[in-house]
């Protein structure tokens, strides 16, 4: 006759028909919390774990029922007035993949349409193993957001976030165009145009808090030297310089807007270039191939002309740049025009998760 001991809250039977279970589950859980070690949890949670739950009456995978416990747990610590790295560290994880899971994991889509709950419930399940990464294995999402979605975000007072409205980018063009041309009889509107800057989503989230830094641009492109910011009067050509750089971005785009006016040009030294002419021909090849330190392009505070289409052609041997039918770029080249965007800023379209 078996002999079975009182099954309570917490236990397990004991008889011999589940002494086989039960030394199981057991194993599953050493395995689990070797597991866990090596994905960052600190040694002190997973004793206190293991010795918590080594007579646990538990049916299904122990580690989908930590990764609830870690939820619970934070949750009941209040989400909302710690800091994600306290958080991960209040549910066992270390101080250093704590930071880790903040630095490449949540800070590229904090302030956007993700609540903090969301936020959270990503870290956990990136710590998990549960996520699917996307390029490069630096951003994880719970569930992925529908395809080729945009999302707007317009400055207020001060670094407010607004992503409650997800919006069509023709529906984006129509808007700017109407402004600009529904009322001829309004100078003021006759004379305003837009700008974008396309950008990945982290480099946008810097620019709308801390303005338009040429620092942060690459030398030797098509105008000048120096390091420029490189925006389109047309919003398709951003699109479309995005689709082909997103897989180094995390897959999700931005397109910073600016509106300026041709009045506000008039204080500004500006150089111009119409078509490919024999003067752009010289001074994008001269850029390319990094000649002369002086480049007359850098005395300018904005240059617009056509695109470059052969850059790795120009630079490495030395053929004459061609140009992009239709496509041109504006590029502001000095301080003071970086504070004319600066003050000119008027929204951002952020498109996630494009996985085309």
């Amino acid at each position: 006759m078996n002999v079975v001991e009182q099954v309570g809250n917490g236990t397990l039977r004991t008889n011999k028909t589940n002494l086989k279970k039960q030394r199981k589950y057991k194993q599953n859980l050493v395995d689990i919390c070797n597991k866990f070690e090596k994905l960052g949890w600190r040694k002190s949670f997973i004793k206190k774990f293991r010795s918590e739950h080594v007579d646990f009456d538990f049916e299904g995978e122990l580690d989908e029922y930590w990764m609830q416990c870690a939820v619970d747990k934070a949750y009941s610590e209040n989400i909302n007035t710690h800091s994600f790295t306290d958080l991960l560290c209040n549910i066992g994880l270390k101080k250093s993949v704590a930071k880790y899971i903040w630095n490449i994991i949540i800070e590229p889509v904090y302030d956007t349409c993700y609540t903090e709950e969301q936020l959270f419930d990503i870290a956990i399940e990136h710590v998990f193993g549960k996520t699917k990464p996307l390029f490069g294995n630096t951003s994880y999402y719970l569930n992925l957001p529908t395809e080729n979605e945009w999302y707007y975000h317009k400055k207020t007072k001060g670094f407010a976030i607004n992503y409650n409205e997800s919006v069509e980018i023709k529906d984006i063009i129509r808007t700017l165009d109407q402004k600009r041309n529904n009322a001829p009889q309004n100078l003021s509107e006759r004379d305003k145009f837009y700008l974008f800057h396309c950008t990945s989503w982290r480099a946008a989230k810097s620019i709308i808090k801390n303005g338009v830094n040429l620092d942060h641009g690459r030398q030797c492109l098509d105008f000048g030297i120096k390091r420029g910011f490189y925006m389109s009067k047309d919003i398709m050509i951003a699109q479309k310089w995005g689709e082909k750089k997103k897989g180094g971005w995390g897959n999700e785009i931005a397109i910073i807007i600016f509106e300026l006016t041709y009045s506000q040009m008039t204080n500004y030294k500006v150089k111009m270039f119409e078509n490919a002419n024999k003067d752009w021909i010289h001074l994008v090849k001269r850029s390319r191939k990094c000649k002369d330190e002086k480049n007359i392009l850098d005395t300018f505070d904005f240059v617009y002309g056509p695109i470059c289409k052969n850059p790795k052609d120009v630079a490495k041997k030395g053929v004459n740049p061609v140009p992009f039918d239709n496509r041109f770029q504006f590029v502001a080249k000095s301080r003071e025009s970086e504070t004319l965007l600066e003050n000119n800023y008027i929204g951002c379209i952020w498109k996630r998760n494009c996985m085309k």
